[in-house]
């Protein structure tokens, strides 16, 4: 068990920023200790009875397994308490809030839920939102249900690594839920307006007036605190493109699907009815597959494979980690992915028995779905090497499965290869990724650093 004496000065300071600010938008990287710091700033608000009761809105996983663990993990916490109401089990949940635990976690899709059963008790006056880009969206389910909750909540801390991993419209959500729209406003399209410019006549669209991300910055920075970027400490971190070109017939398929939004396939015709059906369609044919028409009753028949050209380079990739002594992680994104490798690696999807296998040497592949593995998994135990059979279009679910392993406690360089076909929509997506990635630097360019 850790204590108090390991935190650094950096996070010291943290801890100081929360206990005395009633609103935070923390930014920090994976790992940084950001949860520790809030736990540790929790406890002595606590104590001095500046707050009775916390809500934590996290992803499930990060409610079931890290914020209870922290508290485990260092000795300055004992005795703190956290509660879980994650999860489906109703009754489980009911349990946790009905207890006298003053922290309580739950998740993002159990928030409307938690409103409805409770309604205005005044359960709660503090909140802790751990992934703060999760409600990036004003329209979602999560932010409509725990917007008009605010007002009870006089202490709010966002948490995020990238809060503008997409684009900066979505900082507005996130602002909102930290101070109540204070900053930028209680009304999206008052915020669009002000700061962007629409790029088509029904303004789907919206791009940043060259001189509005300072004027962004300079609204928000006092309630911005990053924390400093350890990340120049950790092994290095490789991130490799490996080009494919697609096999002959496979390429016919793909240019006729770009052409004309269909394509004769052995299982009948696959066609695509808008520009977004014709993305995801480019994207199954670049794996090498084609998910047919669902039914009239909306069931599907089993996936048309086309070629395995990036499962059997996946398979090449592996068996050469394996031959030197290495475990690896797989990423994939579709089911159709799924099912080739788990016949090349049964028994290989990831589940809370085989992340403890792969953690101890047990397992030597691992099968892991972005949406899976964004948040909460530690896997540097387990191994320094990463495959994706194909690129994925969010940069912030790209980084924080790469941070899985790419983390504290990672003693090796940490080797991420990319699996993508020659001339296709995975370039594009990589290419966007990697855009995406001026608006983070865009970000901190005119945020200060911690302060």
């Amino acid at each position: 068990m850790l204590n108090e004496t390991n935190l650094t000065t950096d996070q010291n300071k943290v801890i100081d920023r929360l206990y005395n600010y009633d609103e935070t938008l923390l930014v920090a990287n994976m790992g940084a200790g950001k949860t520790v710091c809030t736990l540790t700033a929790v406890k002595e608000l606590l104590a001095d009875g500046v707050i009775t009761r916390v809500l934590v809105v996290a992803p499930v996983k990060v409610c079931q397994s890290v914020w209870p663990q922290e508290v485990a993990d260092w000795s300055h916490l004992t005795g703190l308490e956290v509660a879980d109401a994650s999860g489906s089990n109703e009754k489980k949940r009911r349990s946790a809030l009905d207890s006298s635990a003053p922290i309580v976690c739950i998740n993002f899709e159990n928030l409307a839920w938690l409103f409805r059963t409770y309604g205005a008790k005044g359960m709660f006056d503090a909140l802790v939102v751990d992934e703060l880009t999760k409600l990036k969206n004003s329209g979602g389910t999560a932010f409509k249900a725990l917007r008009p909750r605010l007002k009870d909540f006089k202490w709010r801390l966002g948490m995020t690594g990238t809060p503008v991993s997409e684009n900066w419209q979505g900082l507005f959500g996130q602002m909102l839920i930290v101070d109540q729209g204070k900053r930028l406003g209680t009304r999206k399209d008052g915020y669009l307006r002000r700061y962007f410019y629409a790029t088509d006549y029904n303004e789907y669209n919206w791009a940043l007036y060259g001189w509005a991300a300072k004027a962004i910055a300079e609204k928000i920075n006092d309630v911005v605190y990053t924390m400093p970027d350890y990340r120049h400490e950790l092994p290095p971190l490789n991130i490799k493109p490996v080009k494919l070109p697609l096999p002959g017939v496979l390429e016919k398929h793909y240019e006729t699907l770009l052409k004309t939004m269909a394509v004769d396939v052995d299982g009948g015709e696959v066609a695509a009815d808008t520009a977004a059906v014709l993305s995801g369609k480019l994207m199954q044919c670049a794996n090498g597959f084609l998910y047919p028409p669902t039914d009239p009753e909306g069931r599907r028949e089993a996936p048309i494979i086309l070629s395995d050209y990036k499962i059997d380079r996946c398979e090449v990739a592996v068996d050469n980690l394996l031959s030197a002594g290495e475990r690896v992680v797989i990423c994939y994104w579709f089911d159709a992915d799924l099912e080739r490798l788990e016949n090349l690696y049964p028994g290989c999807k990831y589940s809370k028995a085989n992340e403890a296998k792969f953690k101890r040497g047990g397992l030597d592949v691992l099968l892991l779905h972005p949406m899976s593995a964004g948040h909460g998994l530690n896997l540097a135990a387990g191994g320094c090497k990463m495959i994706w059979v194909g690129p994925c279009w969010s940069r912030d679910l790209f980084e924080q499965t790469i941070a899985r392993l790419w983390r504290r406690g990672q003693k090796f360089a940490v080797d991420v290869l990319v699996l993508m076909g020659s001339d296709t929509i995975d370039e594009l997506i990589a290419a966007r990724v990697e855009d995406k990635a001026e608006y983070e630097a865009l970000f901190k360019q005119h945020i200060g650093g911690g302060r």
